[in-house]
């Protein structure tokens, strides 16, 4: 379930928690257990639900996002914060996060509708009950580019087939462009945030810092190499 709160409402000065009990379990404790074809299907069903969630839609002239600024604007100031967490990592230098930033600002577009993005579809975060019933932990939800969300998904290892079927399901879109420009930038963030996370805040292990470094690195070279192309 969704509620879409718009600026009538007051605002809570403060941090607050809203707790429901819903039955089912973590989709993560289980999908170990499904067969292939079952997995498929658990897949193809979040697909739908990530579609559904990305097909609400907010209004650029909603106050929020007019105090927010626009998109290629926010993002790009986000990217940076994310990149300058693991400058200390020896991974990405100053310079180059300068590059990337000036260089996501221009080639982030607005012309896409701002969707309700969720911004943590992982298996943890949703509940199944002989099916997947809700999706939780919303607390990075954001109004912003669906490319995001999927390039997000795509790092987190869950875009196959079966979700992209699922997606464009209930999706207007036809094709979804995974070699674009964008959606690079927007995978740089992601692996960006999920290696702040390892090296900072969880004990992963070495081979999982390693696979992500080398994504990040990757992707990092074939950015900067585009952005010299300009």
């Amino acid at each position: 379930r969704i509620q879409v709160i718009d600026d009538k409402y007051p605002s809570i000065p403060g941090t607050f928690e809203l707790y429901e009990y819903i039955e089912g379990e973590s989709l993560g404790d289980v999908i170990e257990n499904f067969t292939v074809q079952e997995k498929e299907k658990v897949n193809r069903d979040i697909g739908r639900l990530v579609a559904a969630i990305n097909n609400l839609q907010i209004s650029k002239e909603h106050l929020f996002i007019k105090q927010r600024g626009p998109w290629n604007l926010y993002f790009a100031t986000r990217l940076k914060e994310r990149l300058l967490a693991v400058l200390k990592n020896d991974i990405i230098t100053e310079q180059e996060i300068e590059e990337i930033h000036t260089f996501a600002v221009q080639k982030i577009q607005n012309n896409r509708a701002l969707s309700f993005l969720h911004l943590d579809v992982r298996y943890n975060n949703f509940l199944w009950d002989n099916k997947v019933s809700s999706v939780l932990d919303a607390e990075n939800s954001e109004w912003g580019d669906p490319y995001f969300e999927l390039a997000r998904i795509d790092v987190y290892g869950l875009l196959d087939k079966a979700f992209l079927e699922g997606y464009q399901q209930i999706s207007a879109w036809d094709k979804i462009d995974s070699e674009c420009i964008e959606y690079k930038i927007y995978k740089l963030e992601s692996v960006a945030f999920l290696l702040n996370v390892f090296f900072n805040e969880i004990d992963a292990s070495d081979d999982e810092k390693e696979t992500y470094i080398s994504v990040f690195l990757d992707l990092k070279s074939e950015i900067l190499m585009s952005c010299k192309g300009e």
